[in-house]
């Protein structure tokens, strides 16, 4: 009887996952891979990169909005936060009530440095710099403004059409909170801040005192005045 010949198994190659790397000339593009294994569907995968074909700001915007509570791979973390930093400025920066355009709002003191130190490996790293983030984030502030302005919409409008979540960030809310155990004083005022959405797209309310606390150390001016206004009018 002729020897069976071995059985050989074969060779799955996978794709990598997609992430996003960093041109020469401080442009970010999305590279391809598999979709699954970067936590996104392929639908919004799709969108995605239709997105970062329009240009970086589409894509980072798009990344930062409507991903906000995907966990992804280290390069597309990180700039999905970079996104959410400046919509999270933004919507700070608009609730205060001050008449401002997307395209005049600052990056926090400091925070582009602390970006870049703490970047994790990602293709085109040795391009990456506190100016190419500035120069990303001017750009994420003219194309907030122009596909706020297509659609008609306010830009908190726009990016609530994005993610529900986007509403309520940046506003500090006033609190009637019942104190059950104290028979003198049974009500008390409390005043939070909603910060970033957290998972599963809902508000996350922090003090108001520990977010103004947190401002005054890192010297933010503007975020502290955006803090105090809303108060100043309530008062």
């Amino acid at each position: 009887m002729p020897s069976s010949s071995p059985h050989i198994a074969p060779t799955i190659i996978e794709s990598p996952p997609p992430s996003l790397a960093l041109s020469p000339h401080g442009r970010v593009h999305l590279e391809p891979g598999s979709p699954s294994a970067a936590g996104i569907e392929p639908r919004a995968l799709a969108a995605l990169q239709a997105a970062f074909d329009r240009g970086s700001g589409n894509g980072l915007l798009l990344l930062g909005a409507v991903e906000a509570d995907t966990i992804l791979p280290p390069a597309l973390a990180f700039w999905r936060d970079f996104s959410k930093h400046f919509i999270s400025r933004s919507c700070a920066l608009l609730a205060s009530g001050e008449a401002i355009s997307p395209e005049s709002v600052d990056p926090p003191p400091e925070l582009l440095d602390e970006l870049v130190s703490g970047a994790p490996p990602m293709k085109g790293a040795e391009y990456l710099s506190a100016d190419v983030l500035a120069s990303l984030w001017r750009d994420l502030g003219s194309t907030l403004t122009r596909e706020a302005a297509a659609r008609k919409l306010s830009v908190h409008d726009f990016l609530a059409s994005l993610d529900p979540a986007w509403r309520l960030v940046g506003r500090v809310c006033f609190h009637l909170a019942e104190l059950r155990d104290n028979k003198v004083t049974p009500f008390a005022f409390l005043a939070t801040y909603v910060g970033e959405p957290s998972r599963g797209g809902r508000a996350r309310h922090v003090r108001l005192g520990d977010a103004v606390e947190r401002s005054g150390k890192a010297r933010d001016n503007s975020s502290l005045l955006t803090l105090l206004a809303p108060v100043e009018r309530a008062a």
